[in-house]
């Protein structure tokens, strides 16, 4: 761990996800009240350099998430932000991440990876119901998902450095 002194620089976020207490400083009421007390905080400045990354601590996913299948959800998310920092900054409620895999599973692209606003995620869901036809959803479809990512592509902001699909 890395011992920094905190700032009050900026609004703080909590998240109340559960039955306990779990972050990077550790699991419980106790090991957090320690470290914060000690002010030290779990930091990983070389690993994702030149990002910052809070190291989620060892926790007992039993106590704190009973279903197993719920478990294996998180874990796997967890591991997904770690490795692409900017997935941790999305605005709760606001943004989610789209996945375009359309190219890829036809050998045509690269997967694309956006932080959209959810209104576009509904917008892409409402031309698929719109448009799809048959068990391929036909032609028409997937012109109007291909113009639906172009556009998208056009609007967004590119990181292609510390990206790890």
């Amino acid at each position: 761990m890395t011992e920094t002194t905190a700032s009050n620089s900026g609004r703080a976020e909590v998240w109340i996800t559960g039955i306990g207490l779990a972050t990077s400083l550790g699991e419980g009421l106790d090991a957090n009240w320690d470290a914060l007390n000690q002010r030290r905080i779990n930091v990983d400045e070389k690993g994702f350099a030149p990002y910052v990354v809070h190291p989620w601590a060892p926790v007992n996913l039993d106590s704190q998430i009973p279903r197993k299948g719920d478990q294996r959800q998180m874990e796997a998310w967890q591991r997904i932000v770690q490795c692409n920092p900017s997935l941790g900054e999305m605005e709760r409620d606001v943004e989610a991440l789209l996945v375009n895999r359309v190219g890829q599973s036809r050998g045509m692209a690269a997967a694309e990876y956006y932080i959209a606003p959810i209104d576009a995620c509904y917008r892409l869901v409402g031309l698929i119901r719109m448009h799809w036809s048959g068990l391929s959803g036909g032609t028409e479809v997937w012109q109007e998902i291909g113009d639906f990512f172009a556009q998208l592509r056009a609007q967004a902001r590119v990181e292609t450095e510390g990206i790890h699909a």
